[in-house]
């Protein structure tokens, strides 16, 4: 090959690259500003303090279905399929999974100098994270979290709680079903090489149609990652979640299934002592 071809051939690798760098770039940048930013921590507090709760969720709620509809391209069947708590279409489910492998995937190729930090990724990778937490928590079908993991076949006990419990908080079919928003807010990073730690903590908004209280919570996290191919993959997770550290420590697994199947049993048990109690009362009226 002559040296004017090499040549050629390098300047077209390194725009190449620049290209591919600056698309990911853009594709983070785009995704991120449309995505996870329609509210602050102010705001957060504002909605979990006020004395008209009900409504504060209300437009917590609305505003987050106006970035997933967004995001996804829901159209108006979509939308009102959320708001009665039916969960995404089989369609749009997979592209929300597919959308949110590909921004972690592209974060590997949108550093340098007018890129994104290392902290920044760090921080980007934990709001994937509690976004696909937040909608396993309300989606007919489960997410798949693999993708953001370093070791898959070798669980640290606090991921694997964190997995089993983000199934046990499923929707059960039969059961009343709720809208639950999940935003995370990193308090801390520190990295030290090829590993890091990310702090972060989690304001979890819960929404009941026909309820009259509905709830929030604001658990801690301590999150563990490890570099691999340019990308910050989860090693470990833990919480200030009682559970939790009742399992970690005596280490064993939580019962999704048991649990799961008890809830069901009770529920079951409930409705037929209800129904029992209502026959017994309309013959008792009836004897009168």
């Amino acid at each position: 090959m002559k040296k004017s071809h090499i040549f050629i051939a390098l300047a077209l690798l390194i725009v190449l690259v620049v290209v591919s760098q600056a698309f990911a770039q853009d594709y983070i940048n785009t995704f991120f500003n449309t995505f996870f930013r329609s509210q602050d921590i102010d705001v957060l507090d504002q909605v979990l303090q006020s004395d008209t709760r009900e409504e504060q969720y209300r437009d917590y709620v609305d505003a987050t279905y106006d970035e997933l509809q967004t995001y996804l391209n829901l159209d108006n069947e979509d939308v009102d399929a959320l708001y009665n708590k039916e969960g995404l279409s089989s369609e749009k489910h997979d592209l929300l999974q597919e959308n949110l492998e590909n921004e972690f995937a592209a974060l590997a190729n949108s550093g340098g100098e007018m890129g994104l930090t290392e902290e920044e990724k760090l921080i980007r990778t934990v709001e994937i994270l509690f976004k696909l937490q937040e909608m396993n928590l309300f989606d007919e079908r489960g997410y798949d979290f693999d993708f953001l993991i370093a070791d898959k076949q070798n669980l640290m006990p606090g991921l694997q709680f964190f997995l089993d419990y983000s199934e046990l908080r499923r929707p059960i079919e039969g059961f009343q079903r709720h809208t639950r928003v999940v935003r995370p807010f990193v308090t801390d990073v520190q990295i030290m090489g090829d590993v890091a730690k990310v702090l972060t903590t989690v304001y979890e908004i819960v929404f009941y149609d026909d309820w009259p209280e509905s709830g929030g919570s604001t658990p801690n996290y301590e999150i563990d990652f490890v570099m691999s191919g340019g990308n910050w993959f989860i090693s470990e997770i833990r919480s200030d979640n009682e559970r939790e550290a009742y399992h970690v420590d005596n280490n064993t697994r939580l019962d999704v299934e048991g649990i799961r199947q008890s809830l069901i049993d009770e529920a079951l048990e409930t409705e037929r002592i209800l129904q029992e109690m209502e026959a017994a009362q309309q013959n008792g009226e009836a004897v009168e």
